[in-house]
């Protein structure tokens, strides 16, 4: 579930990092060298890159009824905050594993999936709410200021599974959320609240945040064959309460093709575009002055799945409210790989 993964991990869902009520008031919370060429060297180059990129080649996610994939997203988070002159810093490091289920493939072989949050492992530093280190596997780790505004979704998450259905060019639909989850977002302020986990960007996470990395945990494929012209698209969008929407705009394009233990694999680059739209009378301005979010996915074309994928997303906001001046720069890096998270030590478990 939560690999925003793949498909352009990394990228920033524009809500804001909670600094805390006595600093965000009436804010949301919540992402020449001239080279010439001869003509000779530009044709060689251009047979050179054809060559890398499959040619007339459909890529297709394939599933088998009862078959379970894991996959571990760890995400690594740097925040800068500029409020009216005071610098605050802040880190955080999240490794989410999840387990995705083939419940049934239809003839079409679009499937129903089962995607359950096994372990969340989550370490932050913020001058305003100190420090925390948990480990859903190590009972009683999670403490602290941070832990008490963000734990209660954590731990509605943890063992919860949410069900969906996808079709082979990874086009979600019909997600459906587990009544654990959907109560305690509607505990922190319904589906725009602000308290709760991280979502991308180090913003809070929300029903729609959720479903969105459900999305995006399934990389979408072409309807056509690929080639080195063709490119694809994908675009989400984000309400910030008090302030507009944030959307992101996603462009994949093939690059080139290597082998891994036998199987090809197709590397698919994705672009994310961010922009925002004010809401009507908003009292609350915000520009996006800097963006450059780049991700690299490695599909399994014979297998029909993600392998990993590898991600860093910048984003710099200047953000004006009456008597208030934030300037808010965040880099965000997400790797997702098969497989699962290694084991607590035994002693780290008491």
């Amino acid at each position: 579930m939560l690999s925003r993964g793949a498909a352009g991990v990394g990228e920033v869902c524009g809500e804001f990092y909670q600094v805390g009520p006595q600093n965000m008031k009436g804010f949301p919370m919540s992402s020449g060298n001239r080279i010439h060429w001869l003509a000779v060297t530009l044709s060689l180059a251009a047979c050179g890159l054809a060559s890398t990129v499959a040619h007339g080649e459909m890529l297709r996610w394939k599933f088998k009824q009862g078959e379970t994939m894991n996959y571990v997203m760890d995400r690594a988070i740097d925040g800068k905050i500029d409020l009216s002159g005071s610098q605050i810093e802040f880190t955080s490091a999240m490794t989410f594993d999840t387990s995705w289920k083939i419940k049934s493939v239809g003839s079409d072989g679009a499937a129903e999936v089962e995607q359950t949050v096994d372990r969340v492992q989550m370490k932050m530093d913020s001058p305003l709410g100190g420090g925390l280190d948990y480990d859903s596997k190590k009972p009683g780790s999670g403490q602290g200021q941070i832990w008490e505004m963000m734990g209660p979704m954590f731990e509605a998450l943890v063992g919860q599974t949410f069900s969906l259905k996808v079709t082979p060019t990874g086009k979600v639909s019909d997600i459906k959320m587990p009544e654990k989850v959907t109560e305690q977002l509607a505990k922190q302020g319904g589906p725009g609240g602000r308290r709760g986990g991280f979502g991308f960007g180090g913003g809070m996470l929300t029903e729609s945040s959720i479903k969105e990395m459900i999305e995006r945990s399934f990389v979408p494929l072409p309807e056509k064959d690929i080639a080195p012209d063709v490119t694809w698209s994908q675009s989400f969008s984000n309400a910030m309460r008090g302030a507009g929407v944030t959307k992101s705009a996603i462009t994949y394009s093939a690059g080139e093709k290597e082998s891994k233990d036998g199987h090809k694999i197709q590397k698919i680059s994705a672009k994310t575009e961010l922009t925002f739209e004010p809401e009507e009378n908003s009292q609350v301005d915000v520009e996006i002055s800097e963006q450059e979010g780049m991700a690299t996915i490695y599909f399994d074309v014979d297998a029909g799945r993600t392998l990993k994928v590898e991600g860093k997303q910048k984003q710099v906001m200047e953000i004006s409210a009456p008597n208030r001046e934030i300037t808010q720069e965040v880099t965000e890096k997400v790797t997702v790989r098969q497989g699962k998270s290694p084991e607590p030590k035994s002693d780290d478990t008491k």
